[in-house]
């Protein structure tokens, strides 16, 4: 079985994959032309590789394992109608992704920002508007493994969760759970929001003018998803007139925001250059779990974080 990687797990954890008696092709994603046949490949793992490459080339492509959660990067229909597995890494960056959420939101909630100004003056400047996060009433758009290490984190710290899913289906960690057609039923109740919703087109720009207006004075506003959901001129408006105490964005539209982007203005908004999922050991989940399905796949046995083509994505 040949195998074409854009994902560089190191010499250790490639040569094990060889064990398994797969021909691997290692290779930057971006640099299309070093790839001889197209047609010699069965499998591919990737992340964005489908942005600089046709998948009409690969004639004998049968799988295709992301090294990523999201899968709006890659053709779905095309896959779909050419009948090619499509296998993600859901779960690998759960842990460090709900880790940078709490971060955040504390730091939004103990003015961290503001500090870290006066440190870098030296300023010794006492701050009033401090806020606990006991007691708190926190929404998470999105139940899945991302929301449910979120809920499990703030069930420590006294919050109250909601969940917001497709159904209202309840889930472990969460209070109570809402269908999304319900959703402003709780935005107007909730110190916290925060959107963990994959990016589909029932998603896009989903969070807009009238969600936040129908958020709570003095919430919080949370997202580690997409860009594309949020409208960020929105976002702008409802940060400026104090109707929000504060944001934190992990993810942005256009990506690497630009240095004229008016977001960067924004005192109470925290911007990070989409590096939540990042950890220590997060390199070696996504191994574990590629890993995991390569042995299935040479043994004939179902893959593990199968997309549903039928139930969608």
């Amino acid at each position: 079985m040949n195998l074409l990687s854009t994902f560089d797990f190191g010499k250790e954890k490639m040569d094990c994959i060889k064990r398994l008696g797969i021909e691997v092709t290692l290779i930057d994603g971006k640099k299309i032309g070093e790839i001889c046949n197209c047609n010699d490949f069965e499998v591919i793992v990737c992340n964005n590789f489908f942005k600089y490459f046709d998948i009409s080339k690969f004639g004998n492509l049968k799988w295709v394992q992301l090294v990523s959660s999201g899968v709006d990067a890659v053709p779905i229909q095309r896959l779909k109608r050419a009948g090619v597995i499509l296998t993600n890494c859901k779960g690998a960056y759960s842990i460090p992704i709900a880790e940078w959420v709490i971060t955040k939101i504390l730091e939004i909630y103990k003015s961290s920002k503001k500090f870290y100004k006066l440190q870098d003056n030296r300023k010794w400047e006492k701050y009033e508007y401090m806020y606990e996060l006991n007691n708190k009433k926190a929404s998470i758009l999105g139940t899945g493994s991302i929301g449910v290490e979120i809920a499990k984190r703030l069930k420590s710290f006294g919050v109250e969760i909601t969940g917001i899913n497709s159904t209202g289906m309840k889930i472990k960690f969460f209070k109570k759970c809402f269908a999304m057609q319900n959703i402003n039923n709780v935005l107007n109740v909730s110190d916290i929001v925060i959107n963990t919703l994959p990016l589909t087109v029932k998603t896009i720009n989903l969070i807009n003018d009238a969600f936040f207006a129908n958020m709570k004075a003095k919430s919080i506003f949370v997202n580690v998803s997409r860009g594309k959901i949020l409208d960020e001129k929105a976002l702008i408006k409802y940060l400026k007139s104090g109707h929000l105490l504060g944001a934190a964005l992990d993810v942005f539209e256009l990506e690497p925001l630009p240095p004229n982007d008016p977001l960067w203005l924004l005192n109470n908004l925290i911007i990070t250059p989409h590096v939540s999922y990042r950890s220590d050991i997060g390199n070696q989940r996504v191994f574990e779990i590629v890993f995991e399905n390569l042995i299935r796949y040479k043994n004939g046995e179902e893959l593990i974080n199968k997309v549903d083509y039928v139930k969608g994505y």
